[in-house]
């Protein structure tokens, strides 16, 4: 996690991107290079932390599958594997309300970038 950190500071340095760029960002956004380093900088973390996130629900819920078919016939793990389950699909609100809340200014972004003409 440091290594990422700070291979994140220190690329920006590589063109200059490094400036004044208003309240919100250390990224001057002035260049394309700059552009590149921002959505590389915030969005790219961001995205692979959802999918990273999606992928491992995905195999809780594939294992909780292969536990519910593996146990079927078993007297008294029915009760305890829909619990499980439940448990399980609550738990699945996160991992929807994460991407939810991301998708809208990951859209203006992309929208600000390619139809305003700021590259």
């Amino acid at each position: 996690m440091l290594l990422g950190a700070t291979i994140f500071t220190l690329l920006p340095f590589y063109g200059s991107t490094y400036g004044h760029s208003g309240l919100w960002c250390w990224i001057s956004t002035n260049t394309k290079q700059g552009e590149i380093w921002f959505w590389a900088a915030f969005y790219g973390p961001l995205w692979a932390i959802i999918l990273m996130v999606a992928i491992m629900y995905m195999v809780v819920m594939g294992y909780m599958v292969y536990r519910r078919r593996q146990w079927r016939n078993i007297t008294g793990f029915n009760d305890i594997i829909s619990r499980e389950v439940k448990v399980i699909t609550k738990l699945s609100g996160y991992p929807l309300v994460f991407l939810l809340v991301w998708i809208f200014p990951t859209l203006n972004r992309f929208y600000t970038v390619c139809y305003l003409g700021i590259i």
